[in-house]
């Protein structure tokens, strides 16, 4: 071999291996996520609904029902601090995503629906979100129901659009607030 077939040789590999690594996929730093849904009920005093009319009397009934509030959030760990999160997906239900840097290491979010109390902490140079879920209203007007499933969460990182689906939502019992 001679050395001009040497130097086409380094000049194609080197061309090559920088449009191989222009394609690359951004790495986003995400290492796992623990998705959990709460489900609080008001007090004791229900609230007062009003129910549609009984078949043949035009008057609507009012009867107690009670309410349960149920909210999405997610625990998130990372590699670095630079994702900004926007929203969420689960079927076609959009999220708002409002997140909170954990500081309290380790955190204890609650308990799981059997009992067992949940520890969270990420590994050592980590850091450890809390997303909170709030529901948007989609275009068809009503909100959709929350279920087991899995989310979609869509956010930034170094200004590219990124995406991670979390694992199924689990049950989460929160301790309780005084």
């Amino acid at each position: 071999m001679d050395l001009k077939s040497n130097i086409k040789g380094l000049v194609l590999f080197i061309l090559l291996s920088a449009g191989f690594s222009s394609c690359a996929q951004t790495r986003t730093g995400i290492v796992r996520s623990y998705a959990y849904y709460i489900e609080r009920t008001p007090g004791n005093i229900p609230d007062f609904a009003i129910e549609a009319p009984v078949e043949g009397n035009k008057d609507p009934r009012v009867s107690p029902v009670r309410k349960v509030d149920t909210s999405i959030v997610i625990y998130i760990e990372t590699k670095n601090k630079l994702i900004s999160w926007d929203t969420a997906w689960q079927k076609d239900q959009p999220y708002l995503i409002t997140a909170f840097a954990v500081t309290d290491i380790p955190t204890q979010p609650g308990f799981a629906k059997e009992g067992e109390q949940i520890l969270l902490s990420p590994a050592k140079g980590n850091f450890l979100w809390q997303l909170q879920l709030s529901p948007l209203r989609p275009k068809g007007g009503r909100l959709l129901e929350i279920t087991h499933e899995k989310l979609t969460l869509k956010g930034r990182y170094l200004g590219k659009r990124i995406s991670w689906k979390t694992g199924s939502l689990s049950d989460l019992i929160p301790f309780p607030s005084y």
